[in-house]
């Protein structure tokens, strides 16, 4: 059985997945909110999966009945 390798993803497109903007998710990032990879000085990659996970656990409030 082969490894599993995360598909990961461009800063742009998980502002996309998650309906905000760049700017948002770079505050996220250094907030420690986002769980990242910097590969390189300038190249920055989200794992889709890990995100949803880190937002799911940072979300504020209740679930709706």
């Amino acid at each position: 059985m082969k490894p599993q390798i995360a598909k990961l993803i461009t800063e742009p497109e998980v502002a996309d997945f998650i309906s905000v903007s760049s700017r948002t998710i770079r505050r996220y990032r250094k907030q420690g909110i986002l769980p990242f990879y910097q590969i390189g000085k300038k190249v920055v990659r989200y794992d889709k999966d890990q995100c949803v996970q880190a937002l799911n656990e940072f979300r504020v409030g209740r679930d709706p009945k």
